[in-house]
């Protein structure tokens, strides 16, 4: 927590202050931020609906789908463009992107995240919980770029608004939501 900590705060400041002074920035990274909030949304109920089964295993649930979802909304887009330019360009990178190797790796993290917590070994836990992270973003990535891969992209101003309405409709439910549980 620390490291991130310092990551986050290592830009914020200057960042919020930069917004503070440019609307139009500041509505654009408002924009930016919609689907961030969703995605809180839903690993935060993906969290309430296993807690009261396990805290610890409803914790790590909330961090995957989080890491998943984040991978698929924000990285999966900006490198889908760079696999069709470098495809262009005809470089080997562009090559078919396989998701089976990153199950692989979640599934052989999830095993190792069991068998250390069992054990015991909190150093092997937080290396196998970083993996079973990692690879759960990346899977989100490559599912995502797999997704836009067959998308059509006709009407994309017209369904990036719709889309975006859509999000923000969606945080103003889930806010009101959690006003009304904090108010019971």
């Amino acid at each position: 927590m620390t490291l991130f900590n310092a990551w986050y705060y290592s830009f914020s400041p200057p960042l919020a202050s930069y917004l503070g002074t440019h609307q139009t920035q500041r509505e654009a990274f408002g924009y930016a931020l919609y689907p961030l909030i969703g995605l809180l949304y839903a690993s935060y109920y993906a969290y309430l609906l296993i807690s009261p089964l396990n805290s610890e295993v409803a914790a790590l649930t909330a961090g995957l789908v989080a890491a998943a979802m984040i991978g698929f909304v924000y990285l999966a887009p900006p490198l889908y463009l760079a696999k069709r330019i470098l495809r262009r360009k005809k470089t080997s990178l562009a090559s078919k992107l396989n998701p089976k190797p990153f199950l692989a790796l979640s599934a052989a993290s999830s095993v190792a995240i069991g068998l250390s917590y069992f054990a015991g070994t909190g150093l092997v836990l937080g290396f196998a919980a970083a993996s079973l992270l990692l690879s759960v973003l990346t899977l989100g990535v490559v599912v995502g770029i797999m997704v836009l891969s067959r998308v059509r992209f006709t009407y994309l101003g017209q369904r990036l608004v719709a889309l975006n309405e859509v999000l923000k409709t969606l945080t103003i439910c889930c806010m009101k939501d959690l006003s009304s549980v904090a108010e019971e």
